[in-house]
């Protein structure tokens, strides 16, 4: 949907003012939310009694408040709390459970590990699904995505209320059992639920604590040789079950200390998290910048080095979900950060996930202005690491329409063009002098004297023929004569030629220059030309 589609439509002239703001500021957020506001009480022509958009109010009131918050979603995906409110107005306005649903569905597939998204959907499912499977199935959704957040106990509470009020015992218990091995802000109160649950089990509930396996393995016991049968009626106080739970109270107390640690330390970081969720046009202090940093550094060590330990191991599993759910937290507050899209490609590519990778750098490409075009260069860097040279040679060429000034893809571009046709590298590489010349970027495009000793294919003579006619120009700039100088002293060694380039280093004008030369140059040269 978009603005356009309305055309027909006669609006108050106040709304239509405040529109054409947003029309020609749409990185602007707080203009987003007055316009917002006035499409939820619509005003009237004469502006003084505005009607509140309701399920009674005509259609079209309606539609305009869906396509105003659909484009301030288009502009801020990253603004977990109004996918919530887009969805609760849609159904508040009559909308069709189904189409309420994809709304959530589509911000928790942005936002898969956002844990306002994933409380607003679990109630909206409570609120309207009467199957007691599908509601489990969304509280599992919840779990195994958003499981590992630190505040994840804003869904467990959730879930084990409702399974405590539908009596589903079973479930309670393995959901403890999972809950009390996650770090999390408040991970002690599950702690104390499990143990109390551990001390009033029976032979019926006990075996949710220990499987067969572990009883005969571990306690060396059978689950019939605790069935109070015949003469051992009295085995309801069996001392075995006893032993049983105090062994156990043992090895989850282990657990907790574990738990408790990794909380604590995870905890050093969480608290200079001041602004967990994404403000547009906000930056995030420094020190919030070098929390997150930090904090997923912790996370990968002790992930990177089960790895090295065991590849199949449960442990590394659990923490690479603790460590996937700290960078797509980190990712909603920082999203304008490239580092972190960076980084999280990174991480990936060390586990030795390239494709995923690559969808973290796209993700990455969409989701910030990618000014210094570092998203772009890596994702071209990953297309030809995938031998993917076309597809990088595509976003090359897409990038250079956009930024046809930009050193870094003009390299990318002369590389990927030298793999498949090395004759025509010296071509762009003159086209792209002659452009420059005379420009704002000509001193950054001398940068390509230097670049074209890179390919050892291109005839020399060609090379030295390029940058005579540059010296003919009187050029005199720090790559010309960097690249003149090692051209004639590695690649085609010519004593005459370069004692030549350096009198043309000594007659260059520009002093920072004759130092940045002199320091690379001063033992070539039994004379003093510096």
């Amino acid at each position: 949907m978009s603005f356009e589609s309305l055309d027909q439509v006669e609006f108050p002239p106040k709304w239509l003012l405040i529109a054409k703001k947003v029309l020609n500021n749409k990185r602007d957020l707080e203009l987003w939310e007055e316009l917002l506001q006035q499409t939820e009480n619509l005003p009237t022509k004469d502006e003084k009694h505005p009607i509140k958009v309701s399920s009674s109010s005509p259609n079209i009131y309606k539609r305009i408040l869906y396509i105003v918050y659909e484009n301030l979603l288009e502009q801020f995906p990253f603004c977990e709390q109004y996918w919530c409110d887009y969805a609760t107005q849609r159904f508040q306005l009559g909308e069709d459970a189904l189409i309420v649903k994809n709304i959530f569905k589509k911000g928790l597939q942005f936002l898969k590990k956002s844990i306002i998204i994933w409380k607003s959907y679990l109630e909206f499912v409570m609120a309207t699904s009467g199957s007691s499977k599908k509601i489990l199935y969304a509280f599992e959704q919840a779990r195994i995505n958003a499981g590992h957040h630190y505040y994840a106990h804003v869904i467990y509470d959730m879930y084990l209320d409702y399974l405590r009020k539908t009596d589903n015992t079973k479930l309670y218990h393995r959901l403890l059992r999972r809950i009390i091995e996650i770090p999390m802000y408040h991970y002690s109160k599950y702690f104390n639920e499990f143990l109390r649950l551990l001390q009033d089990a029976n032979l019926e509930t006990l075996k949710y604590f220990v499987s067969t396996n572990e009883l005969n393995r571990i306690f060396n016991l059978t689950w019939e040789q605790l069935l109070p049968t015949g003469d051992n009626a009295r085995r309801m106080q069996q001392p075995e079950l006893t032993e049983i739970k105090t062994k156990l109270k043992k090895t989850f107390t282990d657990i907790f200390i574990v738990t408790q640690y990794h909380s604590y330390q995870m905890w050093n970081y969480e608290r200079d998290l001041k602004h967990p969720y994404y403000l547009p046009g906000n930056e995030l202090t420094v020190k919030e910048l070098n929390a997150w940093n930090s904090y997923l550094d912790y996370l990968e060590l002790y992930t990177l080095k089960d790895i090295s330990k065991d590849k199949q191991s449960g442990v590394t599993k659990f923490h690479k979900a603790l460590l996937e759910t700290a960078y797509e937290r980190c990712l909603i507050c920082a999203a304008d950060y490239p580092f972190f899209w960076i980084k999280y490609a990174n991480l990936k590519l060390n586990l030795g996930n390239i494709d995923q990778a690559k969808q973290v750098v796209a993700r990455g490409l969409c989701s910030t202005d990618d000014l210094d075009l570092r998203l772009r260069t890596r994702l071209i860097d990953l297309e030809i690491l995938s031998g993917n040279q076309e597809k990088a040679r595509d976003l090359t060429i897409k990038g250079l329409m956009d930024n046809e000034n930009s050193l870094g893809l003009t390299l990318k571009f002369i590389q990927l063009e030298h793999t498949r046709d090395p004759q025509s590298t010296l071509k762009i590489i003159r086209m792209k002098l002659d452009d420059a010349k005379g420009t704002p970027f000509e001193s950054q495009f001398d940068f390509l004297f230097r670049e074209i000793l890179s390919y050892s294919d291109i005839d020399k003579a060609e090379v030295a023929s390029i940058y005579r006619q540059y010296e003919n120009d009187k050029k005199s700039s720090y790559h010309y004569l960097r690249g003149l100088l090692d051209f004639y002293k590695c690649y085609k060694q010519d004593s005459k030629s370069y004692q030549h380039a350096l009198e043309l280093a000594n007659k260059c004008k520009n002093i920072t220059t004759k130092k940045q030369l002199a320091r690379i140059t001063s033992n070539d040269n039994e004379h003093e030309f510096f």
